[in-house]
Order: C-alpha cells, then sequence, then structure tokens
C-alpha cells in the first residue's frame, strides 16, 4: 500500500483508532462534559431559553467576568453579531467533551 492508503487505513479501522494510547492528564479532559463547566450558560430569549458555551467571548475568557448561570441575550449582543451568536448557540452541545478551558462548576448543598 502507498503512504497515503495506509494513512487513510487506519484512521478509517476503528479497531486501531480504539486501541490508541491516552496521556493521563488527558484523561481528565476526556471525563468532563460541556454541562459541567462554568463557561456552558443558559441564554435567556425573548421567546425561549438556549445553553451555549460564552469561553470565546473575550470578557469571559479573558476572566474579567465569571460568567452567570443565566445571562441575557441583550448583554450577549453587546459582544457578539448576531450572526455569531446565532453559530455559537447552534455548535454549542451539553454532552460535548469539555475543551481546555474547562473550570468544574461549583455546586453548593443545602440552603
Amino acid at each position: 500500500m502507498s503512504g497515503r492508503k495506509l494513512d487513510k487505513y487506519y484512521q478509517n479501522n476503528f479497531l486501531y483508532r480504539s486501541h490508541t494510547m491516552m496521556l493521563p492528564e488527558m484523561l481528565e479532559k476526556n471525563i468532563h462534559t460541556c454541562q459541567d463547566c462554568v463557561y456552558f450558560v443558559t441564554v435567556i430569549g425573548k421567546c425561549q431559553n438556549k445553553t451555549c458555551c460564552v469561553q470565546t467571548i473575550s470578557v469571559y475568557h479573558n476572566k474579567a467576568k465569571m460568567p452567570p448561570k443565566q445571562i441575557s441575550i441583550y448583554d450577549l449582543l453587546k459582544h457578539l453579531s448576531p450572526e455569531q451568536l446565532m453559530d455559537l448557540v447552534e455548535t454549542s452541545s451539553a454532552y460535548k467533551i469539555c475543551c481546555s478551558s474547562f473550570i468544574k462548576k461549583i455546586v453548593v448543598a443545602g440552603g
């Protein structure tokens, strides 16, 4: 087999991909999903609520402000264009593997 065909064979081979090694520090990143992250918030709109990751917004990424659990769509539109906001909401998923900026939510029990 030529080099490209061989690379393609290994990329498409499920058994080969399932036996790849994982570094111990990457295991923690792969265990957590976006729904456990501080940056995953609920965006409150006029008619409906959606969830998205606000890590890419510079105010939250630079940690100038910690993101609240719920944020108004008008607050996000101060930092993003409507097209960017739509893209952000459409690409976010609660069950994705977390990114490198993952910060675990702290849940306080009791009252």
